[in-house]
């Protein structure tokens, strides 16, 4: 039987996993998992494998039927497998036995996050499958999981321009991306390291958000909000000339008695007003890396519920997954961050992109 706790950790799982946008990736992955379940357990019933030869073999495969089963993921469609002789229903599927939120939050830790197969085998068992779930079905179904997210991880990205990158805190490598005018990220090295070899030639916009964060940390909590206010009106200009003016006007006003957050906020100038000589429409947008909050805080969800990854293999699976869902939202959203139209804009912009005030990194 499953541990009290671990029932709590299931149903706390579906509780953070039961977005509506998130559904139907877990949908997919539940029915495959269920099919494989009922397959596991017809094998385990009749003794032998399909196309198998078995000594124990007490019955054989005869064909199957479709249900429609209805989980709080969503309806799944199910191949109910038929016998020579007698008949065989799922333990899963009794009458009056519905797959609820444990068994859902079950099969998604196994498959997504790599909970052990002893945790699957309890709880099946608990809810009727005396027969229980193999090692190997829970490899085979990690497996194919794993060659969706390997597939989704390495596919090529030459099938279109990308002007605008936004990284935090991760590495990019070059599998045919391309057109790269502009890379937003936070000022770790590392990330500066990596951009400045994977996109030469590409300006770099510091992100705002970040920059404001460590320029606040040289300033007394009671002036800090006042202080935030006047840097934010850099942000404010209408043109690159302006940007850059009320920029070093705000320097000499922070100079009096806030020497230390007067000196990044000047050697941060080109990095953090980069943005400025690209379209104006786009400025509020390529300012900061605020589009990857979203999927760090996701990504965060979904890992703090699991807790401790015993290697990288499950951590991939389940990063891989969150990204595959990300992405495909995007692709279909009608709000899209950046508009096909907008982005022509950039073409529109060639000489301000590349004029000596944008501050495109050196090569490595």
């Amino acid at each position: 039987m499953a541990h009290h706790d671990d029932a709590s950790t299931y149903a706390d799982l579906l509780a953070r996993l039961g977005d509506e946008g998130t559904k139907e990736l877990f949908r997919r992955l539940l029915e495959q998992a269920l099919q494989d379940l009922i397959d596991a357990e017809l094998t385990a019933a009749i003794g032998a494998d399909r196309h198998q030869r078995s000594e124990s073999r007490s019955n054989y495969r005869n064909g199957g039927r479709s249900r429609l089963l209805s989980t709080p993921a969503g309806d799944v469609e199910l191949r109910i497998p038929k016998v020579r002789v007698g008949s065989f229903f799922p333990a899963l599927l009794e009458p009056r036995r519905r797959v609820d939120k444990a068994l859902w939050a079950q099969v998604m830790t196994a498959y997504i996050c790599g909970t052990s197969t002893r945790k699957v085998d309890d709880l099946v068992r608990a809810l009727g499958c005396d027969t229980g779930v193999s090692k190997s079905t829970v490899s085979r179904i990690c497996a194919e999981i794993d060659e969706q997210v390997e597939a989704f991880r390495t596919r090529s990205l030459d099938h279109i321009t990308f002007p605008y990158v936004f990284l935090d805190a991760t590495y990019v490598k070059d599998r045919g991306l391309s057109g790269v005018v502009l890379v937003i990220s936070d000022a770790h090295s590392g990330l500066k390291a990596a951009i400045s070899r994977v996109f030469q030639g590409a300006a770099w916009q510091r992100c705002k958000v970040h920059l404001m964060r460590n320029l606040l940390a040289h300033v007394p909590k009671h002036h800090k909000e006042m202080i935030a206010a006047t840097v934010r009106t850099v942000f404010a200009q209408p043109d690159p000339a302006s940007t850059r003016d009320q920029l070093r006007q705000v320097v000499g006003m922070l100079e009096v008695r806030y020497q230390a957050a007067a000196e990044l906020l000047t050697e941060a100038e080109a990095d953090v007003t980069a943005y400025a000589s690209f379209p104006q429409a786009h400025w509020r947008k390529i300012a900061s890396t605020n589009p990857l909050e979203r999927v760090h805080k996701e990504i965060k969800r979904r890992s703090n519920v699991v807790g401790i990854f015993p290697d990288d293999t499950p951590v991939l699976r389940l990063v891989g997954a969150v990204l595959i869902e990300v992405h495909d939202d995007w692709q279909t959203s009608d709000r899209r961050y950046l508009s096909e139209g907008s982005m022509k804009l950039i073409g529109q912009n060639t000489k301000e992109v590349t004029t000596p005030d944008t501050p495109a990194l050196p090569a490595a």
